[in-house]
């Protein structure tokens, strides 16, 4: 074989090489899980001492609420949503949503890294009972979690309340 024909040969290998697709791995995803604790959410009734007694009492909560990465690819939490449902009525008590700006103030970062985890508590006050009943209330925590890849990940997690 000629050195005309090898470098032939060699020069048609590599032109032919350059056209064939590498394909790239999947890349991965984030994942999240949700914990709440207590679990059952305690919830603390105040009212007012007089006579005759009031009509509304005052509730409030306190969970700490712990999202943790479990993908192995870290992000942001981008929003929380802390929703009240009165199960003996089956409506929807009352809706609070929390932005990352929210998120960053009350944990210092809205940042999980791989792996990861992050906790706050959101101190719900203020909620409505009428006096001498005991609310039957489900919470449901909603997260919406953003990974550095740019998957949107949405996670919800449903507590009692006692």
């Amino acid at each position: 074989m000629s050195l005309r024909t090898a470098v032939g040969l060699s020069l048609a290998a590599l032109l032919s090489g350059a056209a064939c697709q590498v394909q790239k791995p999947n890349q991965a995803s984030g994942a999240i899980t949700i914990t709440v604790e207590p679990n059952p959410v305690v919830i603390r009734v105040a009212c007012l001492a007089s006579v005759p007694p009031p009509e509304f009492c005052l509730a409030s909560l306190d969970p700490t609420i712990t999202v943790a990465e479990t993908g192995g690819v870290g992000g942001r939490l981008e929003l929380i949503d802390l929703i009240v449902r009165n199960t003996s009525t089956g409506t929807e008590e009352g809706r609070l949503s929390l932005d990352s700006t929210w998120i960053r103030t009350q944990a210092g970062t809205d940042r999980i890294e791989a792996g990861g985890r992050l906790a706050f508590r959101p101190l719900v006050s203020g909620y409505r009972v009428r006096y001498g009943t005991v609310p039957l209330l489900v919470f449901t925590i909603a997260v919406r979690f953003v990974d550095d890849h740019g998957n949107i990940i949405n996670q919800t997690q449903q507590v009692g309340g006692a």
